[in-house]
């Protein structure tokens, strides 16, 4: 299903940036990706983002109501009590305007890179990717009240918990999904085996396939592996991208004409006309490529530009947050972004144990 280089890059030139810096920035990345774009998720128009934020310049609480919810049109019922995951949200989910994020505040992070995190942390704990523990950790999170307190729960999570709730294996309850999402949850693994490519398409592929099943994502989510990696090897992306990956990878994000892009559009008109701003793999994915390959080497342009575009940003932003964050390493990334972060000092003590185990 997935076709990779199994070797791992070696450096990608003269580099003043040191490796480790770069996995601390790609760790961050993630982190701020997510939180600067949360407020104005799944806004289709970043005209009406303007129209309640201005420009959003640094991490903001949600301006509620949302003027283009579709939460009241979303349902779920628990199957048995390993279903149970909505927690009183029920009510919530029926108003129109209801926020995908309503309760949480400037800093906070989304449920997706959550599991993210705890993904990564179970990896940290076992000192490698143990299957059984991310099941574990990944059902614990949703089935035991009070673990987050977001409002909106992505449709693969409900469609996992609805045949978890029916008794069903752990590993056969995904879905066939075409979705970013999934990928913005798996591939902070990839962080963990840094030095090692053909493991971490590995075990991310592994990991995403909890919830994410199918063609479409895990050649989506190897393409961003390999991405990354070479990225923390010192590579730029439009080297990395253009001279090695695509010499083997054929995945069709990889045949737009991204420079064309660069010169002539903006990125407002690359989201609305061309990707569709929207949350598939079809969308997202090429959206992900033109602002890593335009802002290259500019952490801030990246992570803000993404933001004000809306649509599905939040995994987006994640995603985007750690290739950036590899390229620039942490020197880029301005500390008011790490330290406004809500979890900050628990993540900081989970980055110093990832990079003190993969260095």
């Amino acid at each position: 299903m997935k076709k990779s280089s199994s070797e791992t890059p070696v450096g990608g030139g003269a580099d003043e940036i040191s490796f480790s810096s770069r996995l601390y920035g790609a760790f961050w990345g993630y982190f701020i990706g997510d939180a600067l774009s949360m407020p104005c998720h799944g806004y289709a128009v970043p005209k009406r983002i303007r129209n309640d934020y201005g420009r959003i310049e640094g991490y903001r609480d949600p301006v509620l109501p949302h003027p283009q919810s579709t939460l009241f049109r979303t349902h779920y019922t628990a199957t048995g009590p390993n279903g149970e995951i909505m927690h009183g949200r029920e009510a919530e989910w029926r108003i129109p305007g209801t926020h995908f994020h309503q309760h949480l505040k400037a800093g906070d992070n989304t449920i997706n890179v959550l599991l993210g995190r705890e993904l990564l942390k179970s990896a940290v704990d076992h000192e490698r990717y143990d299957p059984s523990a991310y099941v574990e950790a990944y059902t614990s999170f949703f089935l035991t009240p009070g673990r987050h307190n977001d409002t909106y729960i992505p449709a693969s999570h409900r469609t996992f918990f609805e045949n978890y709730g029916r008794g069903k294996d752990p590993w056969v309850c995904g879905e066939e999904s075409n979705r970013i999402g999934g990928i913005a949850i798996a591939l902070p693994l990839a962080l963990y085996y840094a030095r090692d490519l053909q493991a971490a398409c590995k075990h991310v592929t592994q990991a995403l396939s909890l919830t994410h099943k199918g063609e479409p994502e895990g050649r989506a989510a190897v393409l961003m592996v390999e991405l990354l990696i070479y990225l923390l090897h010192g590579y730029t992306a439009d080297k990395a991208l253009y001279e090695h990956i695509r010499n083997w990878h054929a995945h069709p994000a990889l045949n737009f004409t991204y420079r064309r892009w660069r010169d002539r559009l903006s990125d407002e008109e690359v989201a609305e006309h061309h990707c569709r701003n929207g949350a598939t793999i079809d969308d997202a994915l090429p959206l992900i490529l033109f602002l890593i390959l335009k802002y290259e080497g500019d952490f801030e342009s990246i992570m803000l530009a993404n933001a004000n575009l809306g649509g599905d940003n939040s995994p987006r932003g994640a995603i985007l947050g750690l290739l950036a964050g590899a390229t620039g390493g942490c020197g880029q990334i301005p500390g008011e972004w790490v330290q406004g972060l809500s979890a900050y000092e628990e993540l900081d003590v989970l980055a110093d144990r990832l990079v003190s185990q993969v260095c």
